[in-house]
């Protein structure tokens, strides 16, 4: 069993069996799981070190081992669905074109789909599958990975889905895909260190966001569901108007000592203004319209005399 040569990875992802798709599924996502495991541990580190910690709180005792489980849990659910993925539903092409495609149609698909789950696994109803995750309040690389097998279930759509999808199509890049594995994995899982290295200064980037912003969802646990990027909690409106004071204070060395810390919050970017408006600001003004409407008048018509002196009457 030999890996394959760069010019011939599609050919030979086409061609591997059961065998050889099991082993090298297996060796990629555990090394690359470890590897950005081992990653996130040297960030706190060198956090503790340059005074970029974000929470100056002990991890609670046991909360690693916790981790651990639930990563290797994550791992016995994603690993199979991938290997019988990879064997019997995928056929990937060449050209970079397809790569192209692949690596944006995964990485968007991705963002949209982790926030509806997201969302609606904070819901009374579903909570209970994801409250696995959320034992982990003051964050580690061992958290990133660690859910329930419902929840890994689901992030297993999440990512297989896309694939399958564009394997129909005849448009699954075998480079583009294992670099959205690899994007994916590493920050997912580096994400959920205890540190954060992210520049001072104004929230620009709607495509993505520091480690801070996720930190808050852990502490807060309502809002800042978006994954790597910001653009579907600006849409859905679910960002907390302070996480970029608390990311500044952190860059100044002055980590969070509680987990429901705020800090007063500034007018949101314009960048944020411009997507929210494009998204949902012409359908809330049309509902503003149609509830004016059905209320009698329009909002620029004040009370009549007559109705105010009834309502001020005895």
């Amino acid at each position: 069993m030999q890996p394959p040569q760069y010019t011939q990875l599609a050919t030979w992802m086409n061609g591997a069996d059961l065998g050889e798709a099991a082993i090298w599924t297996t060796l990629f996502v555990v090394v690359l799981s470890l590897f950005s495991i081992g990653a996130g541990f040297v960030q706190e580190a060198l956090a503790r070190n340059l005074d970029r910690v974000i929470f100056d709180l002990p991890v609670p005792k046991g909360q690693r081992q916790h981790e651990a489980i639930g990563t290797a849990m994550f791992l016995m659910v994603f690993i199979p669905c991938a290997v019988g993925t990879w064997w019997s539903l995928l056929t990937f092409t060449t050209g970079w074109k397809a790569e192209v495609v692949t690596f944006a149609v995964c990485l968007v698909e991705f963002q949209v789909f982790y926030y509806v789950m997201h969302r609606a696994l904070h819901t009374k109803a579903l909570y209970r599958f994801h409250k696995w995750h959320h034992r982990t309040h003051v964050m580690t690389p061992m958290a990133g990975l660690s859910m329930s097998p419902v929840e890994a279930m689901g992030w297993t759509v999440g990512i297989l889905a896309p694939a399958v999808a564009l394997s129909w199509a005849g448009m699954l890049g075998a480079w583009g895909y294992l670099a959205f594995l690899l994007i994916h994995f590493y920050v997912n899982i580096t994400g959920h260190a205890n540190a954060d290295f992210a520049p001072k200064g104004p929230a620009k980037a709607l495509n993505a966001n520091s480690v801070t912003y996720h930190a808050l969802h852990h502490a807060r646990y309502t809002g800042h569901y978006g994954f790597i990027s910001r653009y579907m909690d600006v849409i859905g409106g679910t960002q907390f108007p302070d996480w970029v004071q608390v990311r500044d204070r952190i860059m100044d060395g002055q980590p969070l000592t509680k987990m429901g810390e705020r800090m007063p919050a500034s007018d949101p970017s314009t960048d944020d203004i411009a997507l929210r408006n494009a998204t949902v600001g012409s359908s809330t003004a049309s509902a503003e319209r149609h509830a004016t409407m059905r209320s009698g008048r329009t909002r620029t018509q004040p009370a009549s005399p007559t109705s105010r002196r009834r309502i001020q009457s005895p």
